[in-house]
């Protein structure tokens, strides 16, 4: 099972593409903690970006397998 970290995650700024990395390398490129990517990509903040247009969130894009 792969970890949360080595996830692939798309970021987006509305509907404008930002970045595309795991959690750990967006944090670091945007100054925030991985934990903040991860609730980014929660349904719950996906239910909160519908009631404004220039919300980011993120979107889980691929898991990687651990061998």
């Amino acid at each position: 099972m792969a970890r949360k970290s080595e996830n692939i995650y798309a970021m987006y700024k509305g509907d404008t593409y930002v970045d595309m990395g795991t959690a750990h390398e967006l944090a670091k490129k945007y100054g925030l903690k991985p934990e903040t990517i991860w609730w980014l990509s929660s349904k719950n903040s996906h239910k909160r970006a519908e009631k404004g247009n220039n919300y980011t969130i993120v979107i889980k894009v691929e898991d990687v397998e651990d061998d």
